[in-house]
């Protein structure tokens, strides 16, 4: 156990030195006492690393390092562990488009984290949690997002759907349901509004009748195997991306 223990530190420890873009000192240094200390173990997969990086580890080796322990030692990896962030921009692109992501009662942190970080990429007008939806403080969203939180506005919504009637009424947003349910249109014949709200919900319930009835449009994404949806960030992937093509591509 205490072998492994110390794999993972190490593991860890090579992550961590990515992480700073190489920049870190303590954490490059860190991780290289580490390997070394390893060297002197007995252990088989331990002589294994030091057979495969030789006897001189220099920090452009800890990548592959960190891949190789991550290996041999059966690691549950995340997406966040291996998501590296050094090349992201330090600013965004293009000027915020009008889309809005309306988020209810999803139950998965990591899909929660993924769409806010999809609505970083599309650098959207805001993203709005309903429900038990749950917010960035949840540090499996934060997780998922790997820092684009940062850069959207993200509120939350009142049981009364205050927020969201006001976008409808006064600001003239159509909200457009991904849902199967009937009537819908396809989405790959669908014209959206350049105001537009997308509102996806519970990945296994789906939406409830009160937001279904408020929306202007139900849409569906033809599906040609023998399931009939997407996991909700696939499907609010391809949703935001079609509205993109029409209106900002």
């Amino acid at each position: 156990m205490a072998k492994q223990v110390s794999l993972r530190k190490m593991w860890f420890l090579c992550n961590q030195a990515l992480r700073s873009n190489l920049s870190n000192k303590q954490y490059n240094l860190a991780a290289i006492n580490a390997y070394s200390l390893w060297q002197t173990s007995i252990n088989f997969d331990v002589q294994n690393i030091v057979k495969k990086f030789g006897s001189d580890l220099n920090v452009n080796q800890l990548e592959p390092l960190a891949i190789y322990i991550e290996k041999i030692s059966g690691l549950p990896v995340k997406d966040s562990d291996i998501l590296i962030e050094k090349n992201d921009r330090t600013q965004a692109v293009a000027l915020k488009s009008s889309l809005i992501f309306y988020l209810h009662n999803i139950r998965s942190g990591f899909n929660i984290g993924s769409m806010i970080r999809l609505a970083d990429g599309l650098n959207i007008q805001q993203v709005i949690l309903s429900g038990y939806t749950a917010t960035p403080k949840n540090s499996q969203v934060l997780r998922a997002s790997l820092g684009a939180e940062k850069n959207i506005e993200i509120t939350q919504d009142d049981q009364k759907l205050s927020h969201l009637n006001s976008l409808i009424t006064k600001d003239h947003y159509e909200l457009v349901a991904l849902e199967t349910a009937y009537p819908n249109k396809n989405l790959m014949k669908f014209s959206f509004s350049q105001k537009t709200i997308l509102l996806v919900g519970n990945e296994k319930n789906g939406l409830p009748q009160n937001l279904i009835s408020r929306s202007h449009h139900i849409v569906k994404i033809p599906m040609f195997g023998i399931k009939n949806s997407l996991n909700v960030v696939s499907a609010l992937s391809m949703a935001s991306y079609e509205w993109s093509k029409q209106w900002r591509m």
